[in-house]
């Protein structure tokens, strides 16, 4: 996924709400001053960030020793796993996907899985801090002589403790649960669902396989949903070499975050912009001592094509609301350059997600955007109570063609 366009910006939050005329009004008025407190109250500064309620969420402490069995054959891509930690924690019912954890460098949590059919394998180390209440990995099973036809699909994953209900969701939108194994030693439950058939009569079409894995908590609530479609194959056979078992039909290993990110993003810039993201001051003032996992981040280009950098979403379990100044970019065309960058005022309320845009070219965090939900359904939306610029905006991002709005981007 490509981001031509700044990935927070104040004016884009006006335009993303013009099917919403109250709204506009409403936030307009905000951000002009019209119905906000007058006089000469101090606000508070990026240093004070205000952000509520109280952090109370407690760390998961990795087993010394993980349960399970050696890998044996799979081998997992993913440098920052300490790979004598790695165990097989259990497999699907075809034997198509196996589930593996382990530990990181740094001590956090790594999970991953791997088809024991096909040596495919995918893999997740977590960063300092990020607890998902869900962790999924999807197996998708073909038939020879196309890539593009489906047999089924099973997934596997961990659920965070506090996670007590898991459901698979298919295209049909029936729900099923799934069973959370309790395993020696190990914070997390495990869980393997399916293989769930392929219902079309053409295997080029998918019916009845997974569309989402959904985390509830012990009262209900939904803690997270991840989107299984980005796992699907779509694909030219000749550019999918998907790799052939034994009995003809091919196996490929998905992590379904993984999945939904630009080729762009290399695992190096991946790593560069988590630090820089969970080191910035404002960042870890919302997110310290809170349930937050990390989304697919995305590329964020300049108009003539070059990569400024990326946008990454950090989902909060809880909702929060934050008062206080942030950073923020907004695009406009014919400056000279990649971008606009400011800072802004919020009184912000039922926060569930912000996103935050890092410049890779000046290893820097330029936004951070806590309105990336104000588009989705009620309930889900942050209440604005407040929103306005705080002084003049200036160009930044180096030099750029900034003719986007003439190309139709």
């Amino acid at each position: 996924m490509i981001a031509i366009r700044p990935p927070s910006t104040i004016q884009s939050r006006l335009l993303r709400l013009v099917a919403r005329p109250a709204a506009i009004v409403a936030i307009a008025a905000l951000a002009t001053g019209c119905g906000a407190k007058t006089g000469t109250e101090t606000k508070p500064s990026s240093a004070s960030l205000i952000v509520t309620p109280a952090a109370q969420t407690k760390a998961v402490v990795l087993p010394r020793i993980f349960p399970g069995r050696p890998l044996g054959s799979l081998s997992l891509r993913q440098s920052e796993l300490v790979r004598s930690s790695a165990r097989v924690l259990l497999s699907s019912a075809d034997g198509s996907l196996s589930l593996i954890a382990g530990r990181s460098r740094s001590n956090a949590l790594c999970a991953g899985a791997g088809s024991p059919l096909s040596g495919e394998t995918a893999a997740r180390c977590l960063s300092d801090g990020e607890r998902p209440p869900l962790i999924g990995f999807v197996s998708v099973t073909g038939p020879p002589r196309t890539n593009a036809a489906v047999l089924n699909m099973s997934v596997v994953g961990l659920a965070d403790p506090a996670t007590t209900r898991v459901v698979v969701v298919l295209q049909d939108l029936s729900r099923k649960s799934v069973k959370l194994r309790r395993l020696p030693g190990l914070p997390w439950r495990a869980f393997s669902a399916g293989p769930y058939e392929n219902t079309a009569p053409d295997p080029s079409s998918f019916e009845g396989l997974p569309s989402s894995l959904i985390a509830l908590d012990r009262n209900g609530r939904q803690l997270s949903e991840i989107d299984l479609g980005f796992t699907y194959p779509v694909c030219e056979t000749d550019l999918c070499p998907h790799r052939k078992t034994k009995t003809g039909n091919w196996v490929t290993v998905r992590d379904p975050i993984a999945s939904q990110q630009s080729e762009q993003i290399s695992p190096t810039r991946e790593q560069l912009a988590k630090h820089l993201v969970l080191s910035n001051a404002a960042v870890k003032q919302i997110v310290s001592g809170r349930q937050f996992s990390l989304s697919s981040i995305t590329a964020w280009s300049k108009c003539d094509g070059g990569l400024i950098g990326v946008s990454v979403p950090i989902l909060l379990t809880h909702p929060v609301s934050i008062e206080g100044e942030l950073p923020y970019t907004e695009y406009q065309d014919g400056i000279g350059h990649a971008y606009l960058e400011g800072r802004a005022y919020y009184r912000i309320e039922n926060v569930h997600e912000i996103d935050v845009g890092v410049d890779l070219n000046r290893k820097l965090v330029v936004s951070v955007d806590p309105m990336s939900m104000f588009d989705l359904s009620s309930g889900s939306e942050p209440v604005v109570k407040e929103m306005r610029p705080v002084g003049k905006a200036h160009p930044a991002g180096g030099p750029d063609t900034a003719d986007c709005g003439s190309n139709g981007d």
